[in-house]
């Protein structure tokens, strides 16, 4: 094949998706420019591969592919309008939280200034948490007292709102055992809904946020408070069987690990917002760094790949006091 005749397909190749990119930047309909520097790289550094590897015309047709594929990222995700919509936001984190604080309150703020008319539910109206939001938030926020443990409240919450409205996780995280439970059942609860509900033209989203500074959870005291209970909980023989040093170190770790959690919470807010508004949600977000490869790795990857990273990226339990040799011989001669 002619170099000139290769240089000419290529740069035409080129010359096309610039056209388009400078297209869809004179009507706005192009995503953030900085995000499009990683994906022409790469694009160029595939152009060059194909160039050296292949024949012109496969390597032609698999440089487009990926010029489509480039173009098809860079174009924002379809909104659908504001208008009137009405959204309830409830504790997105535990369900003690409310949006007293952390995510459900970052998120009342972000829909209200949208437009939404946010239903906003608090453990404590005349908290801190409520009068912030009172204070940054228009008038057409309501805030609705409501303890998601408590089926009164809930029960509540619907029939104000359904009065004021026109009505029509996964990851096996060690020493987690029951928040992951949790957050395993709701994940598959969520994609049942999303098959049941889908007839009716109802989209369901989970969003799966990483580690986040919210509410109590990042504060050491919290976590020392919860070992005190805990050590304080344990029959006599599960104690002696773990060790109070075992406790320790996990709370330890706890501690270091916290260290790491993010305090911007925007990339949660945004998940949410583009989960309530997008012409095509994606079924699940995954708004933190590094949160797409854990669960790709989680999903994907043999079990000991996984414990592997668990183990050595989050909580690594030392050994029971009953395993450890020394230990188990000094129980035995007591």
């Amino acid at each position: 094949m002619e170099p000139g005749l290769e240089r000419w397909a290529y740069g035409a190749l080129w010359a096309a998706l610039a056209g388009s990119l400078a297209l869809r930047a004179a009507r706005r309909a192009l995503g953030p420019g900085r995000g499009l520097v990683l994906p022409l790289a790469l694009l160029a550094g595939l152009q060059s591969l194909c160039r050296a590897c292949l024949p012109l015309p496969l390597g032609l047709a698999l440089a487009a592919a990926a010029a489509c594929l480039l173009l098809w990222r860079a174009s924002p995700r379809r909104l659908l309008p504001v208008a009137s919509r009405a959204v309830l936001v409830t504790g997105l984190h535990s369900a003690f939280a409310g949006c007293d604080s952390g995510f459900g309150q970052a998120t009342a703020q972000h829909l209200d200034a949208m437009g939404f008319r946010v239903f906003a539910s608090v453990l404590d109206p005349q908290g801190p948490g409520a009068q912030e939001l009172r204070r940054s938030c228009s008038p057409s926020l309501t805030l609705l007292q409501m303890d998601l443990t408590k089926p009164e409240d809930i029960k509540h919450v619907l029939q104000h709102i359904q009065a004021h409205t026109n009505s029509t996780g996964d990851l096996p995280f060690p020493c987690l055992a029951a928040y992951g439970t949790s957050k395993a059942a709701l994940s598959l609860l969520m994609d049942t809904f999303r098959s049941e509900l889908q007839p009716w033209g109802v989209k369901v989203s989970l969003v799966l946020p990483g580690y986040y500074k919210t509410g109590t959870t990042c504060n050491p005291a919290f976590w020392n408070q919860q070992k005190q209970r805990l050590v304080a909980s344990l029959p006599q023989e599960l104690l002696q069987a773990y060790g109070e040093d075992y406790v320790e170190e996990i709370n330890r770790q706890f501690i270091q690990f916290m260290k790491v959690a993010a305090e911007d919470l925007s990339a949660v807010v945004n998940s949410i917002t583009d989960g309530l508004l997008a012409a095509n949600p994606a079924v699940r977000y995954y708004p933190g760094q590094g949160l797409g490869l854990m669960y790709f790795i989680h999903r994907y990857l043999p079990y000991f790949v996984q414990d592997l990273f668990l183990k050595g990226f989050f909580i690594n339990p030392k050994l029971p006091r009953a395993l450890r040799q020394g230990d188990h011989n000094d129980t035995k001669a007591a």
